[in-house]
C-alpha cells in the first residue's frame, strides 16, 4: 500500500507542477486578462452599488441583468435599461418610458468590455480573492497616458461563473470610489426584463447627459484602440 501511495505522489507531483504553471500563465499574461473582461456572460443577480468620495457616500440594492450589450437595473419605482448610447428609463406604476442618448467620447470606457477593446491601457493580475463565495481573480486596470494615472479600475473575475466579473471598483485618485458587487448570481436573463409594454406612454425628461458631457475635459478623453 505505501508502494503504490509513493507512485502515486511521484505522478502527481509533476502533474500539479503543470497545472500551477498553466494557471499562473493565464491569470498573469495580459492578453489573457484581457480575454477575460472582454467576453462577459449574459446573467442576472442582486447588485450592490457604493459611491464614496472620502467624505461620505451612498448605495443601495436593486436586481441587474445582462443581455448581450443590452443591461438593465430594476428598481421598485424604475427600471433603467441601457443599450449602447440609448437609455431607457420605465416606470411601471406610471406606464410611463423615456428615452435619451448617451454621448460620450468615442475614446471613453469605463465598463470591462470597453476597456478590453483599448490599446492604451495596462492589464495587470493582483492574485487570487474571495468575493463572497466566489473565488476570484483580481484584475487591475489602468491607463498608460500618464494625464490619466489616478483613474484606477478593479476586476474581480469568477472562472466558476464564465469569468464573469463580481466586483467592480473604478478609482479617481485615492477619495472618490464607486463600487459594484454581485450577489445570488445566475447565469442568462429573461428578455422581458428589457421589453416596454405595448401600453406605456413615452415622456420627455431633461437630457442630463448632455451637460455631463460638456463637463468632460478633453485632455482626459484616452486613445481609443485603432480598428
Amino acid at each position: 500500500m505505501k508502494n503504490v501511495r509513493m507512485i502515486a505522489l511521484l505522478f502527481l507531483l509533476p502533474l500539479c507542477i503543470f497545472v500551477y504553471a498553466q494557471t499562473r500563465s493565464v491569470t498573469e499574461d495580459p492578453e489573457s486578462l484581457r480575454q477575460m473582461l472582454a467576453h462577459q456572460p449574459d446573467y442576472t443577480a442582486m447588485g450592490q452599488f457604493i459611491f464614496s468620495e472620502g467624505f461620505g457616500g451612498t448605495g443601495g440594492k436593486s436586481k441587474v441583468a445582462k443581455m448581450g450589450n443590452r443591461q438593465a437595473e430594476i428598481d421598485e419605482d424604475v427600471i433603467h435599461i441601457s443599450e449602447g448610447e440609448k437609455l431607457i428609463n420605465v416606470y411601471p406604476k406610471r406606464k410611463e418610458y423615456s428615452e435619451m442618448t448617451i454621448k460620450l467620447p468615442a475614446a471613453f470606457a469605463i465598463s470591462p468590455e470597453e476597456l478590453a477593446k483599448r490599446n492604451g491601457v495596462i492589464f495587470r493580475s493582483l492574485g487570487k480573492e474571495k468575493v463572497g463565495k466566489y473565488s476570484c481573480i483580481k484584475i487591475e486596470v489602468s491607463y498608460k497616458d500618464e494625464k490619466l494615472k489616478d483613474m484606477k479600475f478593479l476586476f474581480w473575475s469568477t472562472p466558476e461563473l464564465k469569468n464573469l466579473i463580481v466586483r467592480s471598483e473604478i478609482s479617481l485618485g485615492s477619495q472618490v470610489k464607486f463600487i459594484t458587487v454581485l450577489d445570488d448570481v445566475s447565469l442568462g436573463a429573461n428578455e422581458e426584463l428589457f421589453r416596454i409594454p405595448a401600453d406605456y406612454k413615452r415622456v420627455t425628461e431633461p437630457d442630463y447627459m448632455k451637460e455631463l458631457e460638456k463637463n468632460i475635459p478633453k485632455s482626459s478623453q484616452p486613445s481609443a484602440r485603432p480598428k
